[in-house]
């Protein structure tokens, strides 16, 4: 019996105290337009936000892709007939006969402008002088490779020896229009000058070697010939100014021609 009446009013408390906070929760109900406990509600202003625009779905890649493979592209607008280019003035070119060069025997000429006309040697047997070389006529024997003896001169760069006419290598001659001056005289022909400078030296010493410079045939008339003091003919004439340095034959008397035109020497004088 104590048992039960126990277990009864436990029960009857407990239901008791649900029923006490049932009234006490009603009792403190908010009323409509406040907040839980008692609290007035504030209205609270509304925020102007864009409304945000819909979003198209992006073509997928390989749709675009494939639009891209199928398009066709546009034709080139056809050219007008006032944009077509002029023709070009057709020029014909004659070709130039191809000249060899052989191994053996002097070079060729080279374009070096030399004063024109160049005089013959005068006194000389029957021959021609063409590009600073004299050439002997057909009544005038082969010159030998090597000649000495008595000399005199034959010409402006030539000399006659032992029965030859020889034509200094590597010199060219004074044109005919070169202007020279001796000691303090007038200015004349330096032809006439050359030839009788180069008479003078050879009378002062008539004993001339000449051999044949390498290079070039024993048929051709040019040699290198040297007094009896082993002084060069031809560059004592250049030295003067009174014969060209012939760089077609060799570049032995450039140095020489040099200090004449600095000295103004001879025809570097009025040139």
């Amino acid at each position: 019996m104590r048992a039960g009446t126990v277990q009864a009013m436990s029960f009857l408390m407990a239901l008791g105290l649900v029923i006490a906070s049932a009234a006490i929760m009603e009792r403190h109900r908010p009323a409509p337009g406040t907040q839980n406990w008692g609290f007035p509600l504030v209205a609270r202003p509304a925020l102007d936000v864009p409304a945000a625009a819909p979003e198209t779905p992006n073509a997928a890649p390989a749709d675009a892709a494939a639009a891209a493979a199928n398009a066709t592209p546009a034709a080139a607008p056809a050219p007008q007939p006032n944009d077509a280019l002029p023709d070009l003035p057709v020029q014909n070119i004659k070709p130039m006969a191809a000249r060899p060069v052989p191994d053996t025997g002097p070079p060729p000429p080279s374009s070096y402008d030399y004063p024109e006309p160049v005089n013959p040697p005068r006194g000389a047997a029957s021959g021609s002088y063409r590009n600073g070389a004299y050439s002997p006529g057909r009544t005038q024997s082969a010159t030998p490779p090597t000649l000495s003896g008595p000399a005199r001169a034959a010409g402006t760069v030539s000399i006659a020896i032992d029965g030859h006419i020889v034509t200094l290598f590597g010199v060219l001659p004074p044109a005919s229009t070169d202007r020279c001056q001796r000691d303090r005289g007038d200015a004349r022909s330096c032809f006439d000058v050359a030839q009788e400078v180069l008479a003078e030296r050879i009378a002062r010493s008539p004993q001339v070697t000449c051999r044949l410079p390498a290079g070039i045939g024993s048929t051709d008339p040019r040699r290198v010939c040297v007094d009896a003091t082993g002084a060069d003919l031809a560059a004592a004439l250049v030295g003067e100014g009174l014969a060209i340095a012939d760089r077609r034959q060799g570049r032995d008397y450039e140095f020489a021609e040099g200090s004449a035109r600095k000295d103004r020497k001879g025809l570097w004088r009025y040139r």
